[in-house]
């Protein structure tokens, strides 16, 4: 048999962070990464040709706790995606079929400034001239640190400090 017992509502929250504490204990993250990380929780776009790094890159942007809502593999998948919904931010490769990572900043530029976007690419540095640093925001190249893009993305995400 059972005992039953009342919680008033200003425990709940203490019990909640027990709970919380409890169970991310064994993790690297602390209870303050996870909360901003829950507060930053953004739709992130990732176009990339390489189907394993694609799921790489959407795998590790997940578990940082940014929500990853479309992939695609070309820019015309990425150019109808982007014509669909607003993104916070977009993972952008260079060298993509049917319309270029070039192509797709352009139309980013165009029609929705506002959108960040950060470049993963395998091209050399004297290789990326004409890319429009009001859209992109960093290049990353491959190999990629998949640290190093969950950080720029969170970057890129965190509200303004006011």
């Amino acid at each position: 048999m059972f005992s039953s017992c009342a919680i008033r509502p200003e425990t709940n929250l203490a019990i909640s962070f027990e709970i919380l504490k409890f169970k991310h204990t064994s993790g690297n993250e602390t209870l303050e990464e996870i909360a901003l990380s829950r507060q930053l929780k953004k739709d992130v776009f990732v176009t990339e040709d390489d189907p394993s790094l694609r799921f790489s890159i959407a795998l590790a942007l997940e578990r940082a706790h940014l929500m990853i809502i479309d992939v695609s593999e070309d820019g015309a998948q990425a150019i109808g995606l982007l014509d669909s919904r607003t993104y916070s931010a977009l993972v952008l490769d260079l060298r993509i079929p049917k319309i270029d990572g070039y192509g797709v900043v352009a139309h980013l530029k165009e029609h929705y400034p506002g959108t960040p976007a950060i470049i993963v690419t395998g091209r050399q540095p004297d290789e990326l001239s004409g890319l429009d640093t009001s859209i992109v925001r960093n290049v990353l190249f491959k190999p990629l640190d998949l640290a190093k893009l969950v950080s720029q993305i969170k970057a890129l995400c965190r509200p303004p400090k006011e």
